[in-house]
């Protein structure tokens, strides 16, 4: 779910060279029957999409990579051997945030707890601030992973970020008043 970059590497040894950027998820390569050019899964513009690079005889990319598909959300991805067809798995996942109380003495019941988050989303990171008043999380709620704020015991979330490339939240600085 994270960015990653496709990197082509001769199988005689030799010089890897990036296809891809870093800065999206690219994943998924397949290699087109003439072995100079790959299709690709990649978030680049928003959600997973399939996507073309042609590459010169050295593999480096002829030209910036070009969108074949639109809302597909794939997961994975393989080509018939004649390039006619193409099958894919939908990527499906789906996280909402819940609080517990942990009790002082046993163990912690399903029962006693809330859901803070609902819908269907991503959610990778979440962390409380440091007096506990506020929960930072990332979401694809929007679209595309971006990070929102929200009161601890519930209530509207805020989105914090707004980027075509993915935010995550890792944590609150020591006093409260940024992210990381």
């Amino acid at each position: 779910v994270a960015p990653s970059s496709i990197w082509v590497v001769p199988s005689s040894g030799g010089t890897t060279v990036r296809v891809t950027d870093a800065q999206s998820l690219n994943t998924s390569p397949v290699w087109l029957p003439s072995s100079r050019g790959l299709l690709f899964v990649s978030d680049r513009e928003g959600n997973r999409d399939i996507y073309r690079v042609d590459l010169t005889r050295s593999a480096l990319p002829a030209g910036r990579a070009i969108r074949l598909t639109t809302g597909l959300n794939a997961h994975t991805i393989t080509l018939s051997p004649d390039a006619k067809e193409l099958a894919y798995s939908v990527f499906t996942y789906t996280g909402n945030i819940w609080m517990l109380v942990l009790p002082a003495r046993g163990v912690g019941s399903l029962a006693g707890a809330r859901q803070l988050t609902d819908g269907t989303q991503t959610i990778e990171g979440i962390s409380l601030s440091p007096d506990g008043r506020w929960l930072a999380f990332d979401s694809d709620r929007g679209g595309n992973q971006d990070v929102y704020k929200m009161p601890a015991d519930g209530g509207e979330p805020v989105p914090l970020t707004h980027s075509p490339e993915a935010d995550f939240v890792s944590s609150w600085s020591g006093d409260g008043r940024a992210l990381a």
